[in-house]
């Protein structure tokens, strides 16, 4: 709900004593586990159409195009889940 910013969740959880009730409301924190990924600025992303690119930095430190598949995107970075490795340079 974005009035009171409440979402509605269906979860199993172990109740043998009985203590939680049908209509109770609780606070819930999930946690989750930190990932290893590629991130990069959004803005060094090329979209046209479909398609997504970055200019990669060759050893000879030539440009060529690197077509990429885009994760999630948050605060100004995207995930990149193919076509750039951890370490390339990119422009």
């Amino acid at each position: 709900d974005e009035t009171t910013r409440s979402v509605t969740v269906r979860a199993d959880f172990p109740n043998g004593d009985r203590r939680l009730r049908p209509g109770m409301l609780l606070d819930v924190r999930l946690f989750q586990p930190a990932r290893q990924a590629v991130v990069i600025p959004e803005i060094a992303v090329v979209q046209v159409g479909r398609e997504s690119y970055v200019f990669r930095v060759k050893p000879d430190n030539s440009v060529e195009r690197a077509d990429v598949r885009l994760g999630e995107r948050r605060d100004g970075k995207v995930e990149i889940l193919d076509g750039v490795k951890a370490g390339e340079r990119i422009v």
